[in-house]
């Protein structure tokens, strides 16, 4: 399993499933591709056996970041406004550590507010199948530990999700169903956090992290409404498929 320190893959590399998984030491890596291209062709259905999935030989290509445009009226940008943000999955952010950006999910492994899930950035990459170009992103997904906000913060706690056989709770998704970058704070416990940690191995140093809804107007519409008993009501566009940038 590759280390938060450390990226994945160097960025403009193409590269088999296969070789991937072998790199990232999960043997699940190619049914889970298998299962994700039978629900492209197949949006909807339930569990299938693998043997119904479709096979996949060709290389993918991994790039390092995408642009996710959203609907968010506020302040600067007004009450038609759309935001247009960058998100990243680099080996190296400027000269100096890992990048693998967290991010909100629609349609997502579990549905928090708004319907949202969270997972965190490994892979971003495009692929083609039957003649069609996707993009696409592999995520270690994020669960929420309860059905409501934390009372004192108002924040939605969140915590890595993990398979039975201890690897994280892996998948593949369009990006089409990443609608913006999110911000996650350890919930701190009482031992000394060493200085040099970075970013990156913080993601993976605490059990439990804050749901930050406070860094923007977008963020706290959206993450704040379900514990309010309302529909935000806000227009989604997400991530733009066209826009993966090596």
């Amino acid at each position: 399993m590759w280390s938060q320190s450390e990226g994945v893959l160097v960025v403009g590399y193409k590269i088999e499933i296969a070789e991937l998984a072998t790199s990232i030491d999960d043997h699940q890596l190619p049914d889970l591709f298998r299962r994700f291209l039978y629900d492209l062709q197949s949006p909807g259905s339930s569990d299938v056996s693998i043997h119904a999935c479709p096979q996949f030989h060709d290389k993918i290509s991994v790039v390092s970041s995408a642009s996710t445009v959203y609907f968010a009226p506020s302040d600067s940008t007004g009450m038609s406004g759309l935001r247009k943000e960058r998100i990243h999955t680099s080996p190296s952010w400027r000269k100096r550590s890992a990048r693998y950006d967290t991010v909100l999910i629609k349609n997502g492994l579990q549905s928090g507010p708004n319907g949202l899930s969270v997972a965190h950035l490994r892979l971003l990459f495009s692929f083609e199948f039957e003649e069609v170009k996707h993009c696409a992103a592999l995520v270690q997904w994020f669960t929420f530990v309860d059905e409501s906000p934390d009372k004192d913060t108002g924040m939605w706690i969140v915590e890595r999700k993990v398979r039975a056989d201890g690897l994280p709770h892996v998948g593949f998704i369009s990006t089409k169903d990443i609608l913006r970058n999110c911000h996650l704070i350890p919930v701190y416990g009482t031992i000394k956090v060493p200085l040099k940690i970075s970013a990156q191995d913080s993601l993976v140093a605490f059990k439990t992290y804050y749901l930050n809804r406070y860094i923007d107007h977008h963020a706290f519409e959206i993450l704040s409404c379900l514990s309010d008993g309302e529909d935000s009501g806000t227009e989604e566009e997400g991530l733009d498929s066209d826009e993966l940038n090596t």
